[in-house]
């Protein structure tokens, strides 16, 4: 459900396509990640399966972190 609400608030974000694949990524990550809270999810969280293109591990951590503080 929340990747869902980030979702929808990508689609009124310049560079869709960045985000979408960036949250795309993280849908296949989170498959593999046991459900926990949003922390400790976040800490386990393998960022370098998630890069691609030329952002790096990094970038998609900060794209994620500046998302999701304006998401929730």
């Amino acid at each position: 459900m929340f990747l869902a609400r980030v979702s929808l608030y990508c689609d009124c974000v310049s560079g869709t396509d960045v985000l979408s694949i960036l949250l795309n990524r993280m849908a296949e990550e989170l498959s593999s990640v046991p459900l926990e809270p949003y922390s400790e999810t976040l800490a386990k969280f393998e960022w370098e399966k998630v890069r691609f293109a030329s952002y790096s591990a990094e970038d998609c951590k900060r794209m994620w972190l500046m998302i999701s503080r304006q998401v929730c």
